[in-house]
């Protein structure tokens, strides 16, 4: 039996605002917090599952993009962090 699609954009709804509410506190606390971290790209693969991708294929690049930013945003972080250790290594 096949789900209406009107459900299926209600569980992307229900993701969003769960990706919201795990993100609300800001940049700081979403790097430092490896759950909250996995708990949004979980929601992340929900909204671009492949029942999803199949019923609504106008929104995969909206899709992707967020995925991409959030990648980005991680690795962006990761790399200052570096710089920054490195940096206080060398002055000490």
């Amino acid at each position: 039996m096949t789900r209406k699609p009107l459900l299926f954009l209600k569980d992307i709804l229900s993701a969003i605002e769960r990706i919201e509410s795990y993100t609300r506190n800001g940049k700081s606390e979403f790097l430092n917090s490896s759950s909250l971290q996995d708990a949004t790209l979980f929601r992340l693969q929900t909204i671009s599952s492949d029942q999803a991708h199949r019923r609504f294929s106008s929104i995969k690049v909206a899709i992707a993009k967020s995925l991409f930013l959030v990648h980005k945003m991680i690795k962006s972080e990761y790399l200052f962090q570096v710089t920054i250790k490195k940096a206080i290594a060398q002055v000490f």
